[in-house]
C-alpha cells in the first residue's frame, strides 16, 4: 500500500491542520480512526518521511482531545 495522495501532500496536511476546529464530529472520528493511523504508519516506513508522520501523529492526537472535550460536554448536558 502507499500513502493516501491527498495526505501525502504537505499543502493539503497544513491546511488540514488549520481546519480541525471546523470538521463536524463524523469527519473528525473518521480521521482519527480510519484515516490518520494509516498515514502516520505508512510515513513511518518511509526514512524521510518521519518528521511528516510526526505531524500526522500530532494532527490525530488533536482531533482525539477535540472529540474527547465533545463528549465530556455532552454528558453534563
Amino acid at each position: 500500500m502507499t500513502v493516501p495522495h491527498l495526505l501525502a501532500d504537505l499543502a493539503l496536511l497544513a491546511e488540514l491542520e488549520e481546519d480541525v476546529p471546523r470538521l463536524d464530529a463524523l469527519a473528525r472520528r473518521w480521521l482519527a480512526e480510519a484515516v490518520l493511523p494509516f498515514v502516520a504508519c505508512e510515513l513511518r516506513q518511509e526514512d524521510a518521511r518521519f518528521n511528516d508522520a510526526e505531524r500526522v501523529a500530532v494532527l490525530l492526537q488533536r482531533l482525539t482531545m477535540i472529540d474527547a472535550r465533545s463528549s465530556s460536554a455532552a454528558k453534563a448536558t
